[in-house]
């Protein structure tokens, strides 16, 4: 039942705004496209001039959508640009032509929507998805990239027709609502597939089904290692290759080359003027942050929004890398109860020498006991702050690393805390 007696308006905060969409459907994900493709219609937000990208998986959705971004816009084109979660702010999820939005803005397309949603219980993400649309609508913007919230099938941004879909990779998260295996998975997020367009699929290792689906819809489908391929060419470069030919000299970055090279492979089918000189520019000087990001030296400080046994496997390759024989790793980490916990922590048993798990204070969090009875040995924190405060006390200064990881949640708690912590 909505807690509130009157419905913001205009003069209403974001904040107040947020607060009454999230008490509008009584279940925080409820998989359905009828009630937003509805309202959508309503709102005339099914038909855009724009190129649409929209981009599924179970890792690497954000950091492909901000270099298909970043690419864009160092093009010269106008863009817009929806992801999600947000770590600090919700005004983190839209951006047009590189900016984040005032609150106002997102207040108007509010009230626009709640003055055509007829009483259907809208999820959160369902009206803030209508909202990045509206926002995006009210500009002439040539392209437009979309984030998957949650599979593809069902998820509220797939009643858009995308010119090109891209689906990062695909492993084990969201058993709940996507299933249990890789086939069944592949089938959920292949739901963003459309006749006879592109599809990119950004890993050597495909799903069976994806396969299917892009054949059953006549859809070209491009895959790693197969359509288009990248290997390092020395300890600071590599080369792209598709059927267009090379880009070669693009500077080896602090993010999987999988997903950076399905990003390039999206924007040379979409046949957009993008020369290879802005790829190679823009690739040089990417940043998204905290993806494995240090943000301290004394001690080391690291961040990753990872929640997932596919993001822990790349967290510990990286953690090889860096781990000395003097160093210890301690982990802090926060995860939400319905992710895959028992496989994300096996990923990094083998680096890491101290787990402090951390509470979760929000409806989907897993508790640090529960994170406990996944670990032979690990100590329990109320939040991630105190964990911190723990750790920082723990820590040689000279050669241990602190990484926090698990959630965004996790990563923005970090965030705050650091700030009124002094080491």
């Amino acid at each position: 039942m909505n807690k509130f007696l009157n419905i913001p308006n205009t003069n209403s905060s974001l904040q107040d705004w947020l607060l009454y969409i999230e008490q509008l459907n009584i279940k925080d994900i409820d998989l359905n496209l009828e009630r937003v493709k509805y309202i959508a219609s309503k709102l005339n937000l099914l038909n855009f001039t724009s190129k649409i990208f929209l981009v599924a998986g179970t890792n690497g959705k954000g950091t492909t959508c901000s270099i298909l971004e970043n690419i864009f816009l160092n093009s010269g084109f106008s863009v817009g640009l929806y992801t999600s979660p947000h770590l600090l702010k919700y005004n983190e999820r839209i951006k047009i032509n590189g900016e984040f939005l005032d609150d106002l803005f997102h207040i108007k397309s509010f009230h626009l929507i709640e003055s055509q949603r007829d009483s259907i219980p809208l999820t959160y993400f369902e009206f803030i998805t209508l909202s990045a649309l509206l926002l995006f609508k009210e500009r002439s913007l040539n392209v437009i990239i979309i984030e998957v919230g949650l599979g593809g099938r069902l998820d509220a941004t797939n009643i858009l027709n995308p010119d090109i879909s891209i689906i990062t990779n695909i492993d084990i998260d969201h058993v709940k609502f996507l299933g249990n295996n890789r086939y069944k998975i592949g089938l959920e997020k292949a739901g963003i597939l459309r006749p006879k367009k592109y599809a990119i699929f950004g890993d050597v290792n495909i799903t069976y089904s994806i396969i299917e689906i892009a054949n059953s819809l006549n859809s070209k489908l491009l895959q790693s290692g197969l359509d288009y391929m990248y290997w390092k060419s020395d300890l600071n470069n590599w080369i792209f290759w598709d059927n267009q030919g090379f880009i070669d000299n693009l500077k080896i970055i602090n993010y999987p080359l999988s997903i950076v090279s399905s990003a390039i492979a999206a924007i040379r089918v979409s046949r957009l003027p993008v020369s290879k000189f802005i790829i190679q520019k823009s690739i040089k000087e990417f940043f998204l942050p905290y993806r494995f990001q240090t943000i301290s030296y004394k001690p080391r400080i690291i961040l990753d929004v990872g929640h997932n046994p596919h993001a822990a496997l790349y967290i510990s390759s990286r953690l090889a890398e860096i781990k000395s024989k003097k160093s210890k790793i301690y982990l802090i980490i926060g995860m939400l109860k319905d992710k895959d916990i028992k496989n994300t922590l096996f990923n990094l048993m083998k680096y890491v020498d101290f787990f402090y798990c951390s509470t979760l204070h929000v409806e989907r969090g897993a508790t640090a006991q529960y994170l406990s009875r996944y670990l032979p040995n690990c100590s329990i924190f109320n939040n991630i702050k105190e964990a911190l405060h723990y750790a920082i006390k723990k820590v040689n200064f000279n050669n241990d690393i602190i990484l926090v990881f698990g959630s965004f949640i996790s990563v923005s708690e970090a965030i705050l805390a650091l700030k009124y912590i002094s080491f």
